[in-house]
């Protein structure tokens, strides 16, 4: 090789180099303009998701008036009521109207599988949910004020209450 095409390469491997340093300036700018993007998105996704949080409060406080009672102690007191049972969507109507209180499916759901397990109630193979009697289920009150739904149970060690 001679000197004018060592000259030649070493002057475009030194002008290549000098583009690529200019383009990974330039692709660092742009990786920082998404991050900087990202953020503000972010911010803002956190900024609506608690706005919604503050609509959804807002909504229920305006739906539910105050109850002093958990969804266990009102399916209780229903079922009390209905010795042929109902639905968990005939419950969620029935303290619709009789508490003023919207519960979700979502909700009354795992309470009415922890009334089960804890021997209060029982399912039919139609889905209909009946108290069992003699279960030693009964509404209490705690200092709080809320009515709570409770259960003695008997245990080797000692008797406990339970929600």
């Amino acid at each position: 090789m001679d000197i004018k095409t060592e000259d030649f390469l070493v002057q475009q491997e030194h002008a290549l180099r000098k583009q690529l340093k200019a383009i990974q300036s330039e692709l660092q700018k742009v990786e920082a303009a998404r991050q900087a993007i990202r953020k503000v998105e972010a911010r803002k996704d956190k900024e609506n998701s608690l706005r919604a949080e503050q609509r959804e409060v807002i909504h229920l406080r305006a739906k539910k008036p105050e109850t002093n009672m958990t969804i266990k102690a009102m399916v209780f007191e229903l079922l009390k009521g209905l010795p042929e049972g109902a639905s968990a969507e005939e419950l969620i109507e029935r303290i619709a109207e009789d508490y003023k209180t919207e519960v979700p499916r979502t909700s009354i759901s795992p309470q009415l599988s922890r009334m089960k397990d804890d021997g209060v109630l029982r399912r039919t193979e139609n889905g209909i949910w009946l108290l069992i009697p003699g279960s030693g289920a009964r509404i209490t009150t705690s200092p709080s004020g809320q009515r709570l739904l409770t259960r003695k149970r008997v245990s080797s060690r000692s008797t406990k209450s339970k929600e």
